[in-house]
């Protein structure tokens, strides 16, 4: 139920400028600005959408808890002890609810910080892409090649990121489309071999640690093309001191990627351990169980009122941490991994298309004729203002070419196999001497006798 009031949370993700959904009306897809910016400017209808969400919340993930208060408070209200002083010293209640606000606290900030550590750590993956891709200079067949080799691996991590972080909800992402043709085809085949499976529990690692010596191959062969243009010298060679340089520059960026994604891995080992979790939760259960039979109330709708106002604030609050603990997922308050990936994606076919719309325009000819004309400021600062002009009335026209090279992206990408709930118990156990009949009853694939198939 809290799912239908994703498209009015707040929740908004801000890891590039995203001309291309905005400008083309479609900016509702990842981040809904004019929606957002709308009730921005109604403070009240904001703060109601944001309650009633964690109400929702709160009675979804804590329902056996709002039951048992309930009934707490029931038992109260018809054993009459609303107006009389309980069995526990209110002193000592104050204090015990202190206590567990102070914990709860603490929690939601380490929760909040979690969270935000997350949100960083996905746009220094971002952003890692961006600066392997900035290796190779625009409108060439090897960048376009970069690309799509930096698209299928983001793939396989944001793939990867929502089979192990992401619970069973992967059909309900969208994907990143990427285009093999471009390729090489020893470099293809190569990331093929390293492609991650989760449903097998393959990691990305091995395909990470391959991204290296590829981009280090592809920019050798950039480099020794330059030369031999530059030099006219069709036979010339990259120098040993260049190649190691070379080869140091892509392993220090494609590195990066490896690093970043080492360490949101780490992320789901460093959750609150369930210890101090279910410590807290028990005692916050004991609490507001006990709220209504220590304090003391005019009547039985006093104390009703103050009992779901108490539940709501530290089951509130309660929740919140439990939602920022775990920021990689499928929910409103998760970080939208596929999304800033997409975002990324695009920003860079955005730069590449107006990159080929100022070639296409002789905009920098064109610019330079000016400033000779005229090398004063003045001069300098009008032909920039002509040409960016002339660039964004052409960007405003021509944005559904843009938009239509990452339609494939909001495609979903289902499991390849599947899972351990739908699968029956021969499965996990040997197959009898005549697999064929066996397997094709299951619809899996023919195996020998005595083989587990896993999973």
């Amino acid at each position: 139920m809290s799912f239908l009031l994703r498209d009015c949370i707040t929740y908004a993700h801000e890891p590039v400028q995203n001309h291309i959904q905005e400008h083309a009306g479609l900016d509702d897809i990842t981040r809904p600005r004019k929606w957002l910016q709308c009730i921005s400017q109604w403070g009240v209808f904001n703060v109601a959408i944001h309650v009633l969400y964690l109400v929702v919340r709160v009675l979804e993930l804590k329902t056996v808890w709002c039951l048992l208060i309930f009934a707490s408070n029931v038992l109260c209200a018809l054993s009459g002890n609303t107006s009389r002083t309980g069995f526990v010293d209110m002193v000592f209640f104050k204090a015990l609810a202190v206590l567990i606000g102070f914990l709860l606290s603490f929690r939601a900030t380490r929760a909040n910080e979690r969270r935000t550590s997350a949100y960083v750590l996905v746009e220094d993956l971002c952003d890692a892409a961006r600066e392997v891709l900035y290796l190779y200079p625009v409108l060439t067949d090897i960048r376009e090649e970069a690309k799509q080799i930096l698209r299928y691996t983001y793939f396989n991590l944001a793939r990867y990121f929502s089979h192990q972080l992401g619970g069973d909800s992967l059909e309900e992402r969208s994907t990143v489309a990427f285009n093999l043709n471009s390729v090489e085809t020893t470099r293809r085949e190569a990331l093929f071999m390293v492609s991650s499976i989760p449903e097998l529990h393959i990691s990305p690692k091995q395909m990470l640690n391959a991204l290296p010596s590829i981009f280090t191959q592809m920019f050798h062969e950039f480099k020794l093309q330059a030369k031999r243009a530059a030099t006219g010298d069709k036979d010339c060679t990259l120098s040993d001191n260049e190649k190691v340089a070379y080869m140091q520059l892509c392993r220090a960026k494609c590195d990066r990627i490896g690093f970043t994604y080492e360490t949101i891995c780490r992320m789901e080992t460093t959750r609150t351990t369930s210890l101090y979790r279910t410590m807290l939760e028990v005692t916050l259960f004991f609490f507001l169980a006990s709220f209504a039979w220590v304090a003391k109330f005019k009547n039985v709708t006093h104390m009703l009122v103050s009992s779901l106002f108490v539940t709501f604030v530290y089951l509130g609050v309660n929740v919140v941490a439990d939602e920022a603990d775990d920021p990689f997922g499928n929910d409103i308050t998760d970080i939208p991994l596929h999304s800033m990936v997409q975002e990324m994606f695009e920003l860079l076919d955005f730069e590449d298309y107006i990159h080929k719309s100022i070639k296409g325009r002789n905009l920098t000819h064109r610019m330079s004729a000016v400033v000779r004309s005229d090398p004063s400021r003045r001069g300098s600062r009008n032909a920039w203002r002509e040409s960016m002009q002339e660039v964004c009335e052409g960007h405003y026209t021509e944005l559904t070419v843009l938009r239509s090279g990452s339609a494939l992206d909001d495609q979903p990408e289902p499991h390849l196999a599947p899972t351990t709930d739908t699968c029956c118990s021969s499965c996990f156990v040997p197959i009898d001497p005549t697999p064929r009949t066996l397997a094709l009853k299951h619809n899996h694939a023919p195996v020998a006798p005595n083989e587990r198939i896993i999973f």
